[in-house]
C-alpha cells in the first residue's frame, strides 16, 4: 500500500481501519505520504498505533499539504503522541479534521492540543471523545476557544467532565463566535448547565446564518 501511495496520482481516500498495522505499518505509510500529492482522507482507526508510530506520522504532517482528514481513533496514543501531533499541526496548513477518539491522551494531551490551537488556523473539527481529559483538560480547551477563530466542531463526550469543566466552556462561549458543534454527552454535567451551553452554541449558529 505504501508503494502504491508513492506513485499513485488518483486515490483520494484510503481506509485501513482494523488491520493491526501497528507503528511499523504506519511508518511505511508515513514515508509514502511525504511524496504523495493526492490522498486527502486517511483512516487508521483500530490499528494498535502507539506514540512511536504517531511520532513518525507527525513528522510527515509537517510537510504534507494534501491530507485534510485523519482518523486515529481507538488506538494507543497517550499525551506524548498528542504532543507530537500538536507540534506538527503548528506547521501543517492542510488538515481540517482530526479524530483522536478513544485514546489515552488525558488532561496533558488536551493541554498540548490547546497550545496548537493557539496558532493553528486550519483545523475545523477535533474529536477527543473518551480520552479522560477531565475538568482540567476541558479548562485548557476552553481557554483557547476564547481566541481561536477556526474550530467549528469539538467532541469531548465521555471524558469525566463535571460542572467545573463545563463552566470554563460556558465562559469561553460568551466570546467565541465560531464553535457551532460541542458534544458533551456522557459526562457528569448538570442539566441546567448543559442547557446554558446549548443556548450559547445556538447563538453561534444563528450568527452564522
Amino acid at each position: 500500500m505504501a508503494d502504491l501511495l508513492e506513485n499513485n496520482s488518483i486515490l483520494a481516500t484510503l481506509s485501513l481501519r482494523d488491520n493491526e498495522l501497528r507503528s511499523k505499518g504506519t511508518e511505511y505509510l508515513a514515508y509514502a505520504l511525504k511524496t504523495n500529492m493526492t490522498l486527502t482522507t486517511l483512516n487508521l482507526r483500530f490499528n494498535y498505533l502507539d506514540d512511536d508510530g504517531v511520532e513518525i506520522l507527525a513528522d510527515t504532517l509537517r510537510i504534507n499539504t494534501t491530507l485534510t482528514t485523519l482518523n486515529l481513533s481507538n488506538n494507543q496514543i497517550t499525551c506524548t503522541g498528542s504532543r507530537y501531533l500538536a507540534d506538527a499541526l503548528q506547521k501543517n496548513i492542510a488538515l481540517t479534521i482530526l479524530d483522536l477518539a478513544c485514546n489515552q491522551i488525558g488532561m496533558m494531551g488536551a493541554k498540548h492540543l490547546t497550545n496548537m490551537l493557539q496558532t493553528n488556523s486550519t483545523l475545523l473539527t477535533l474529536n477527543l471523545w473518551g480520552n479522560r481529559i477531565k475538568d482540567k483538560g476541558a479548562g485548557y480547551l476552553a481557554s483557547v476557544l476564547e481566541t481561536n477563530k477556526a474550530l467549528t466542531a469539538l467532541d469531548i463526550g465521555s471524558n469525566h467532565i463535571g460542572d467545573d469543566g463545563a463552566e470554563y466552556l460556558a465562559h469561553a462561549l460568551k466570546t467565541n463566535r465560531t464553535l457551532s458543534t460541542l458534544n458533551l454527552q456522557h459526562n457528569s454535567i448538570t442539566t441546567s448547565l448543559i442547557q446554558r451551553i446549548n443556548e450559547l452554541i445556538k447563538k453561534n449558529l444563528s450568527d452564522d446564518s
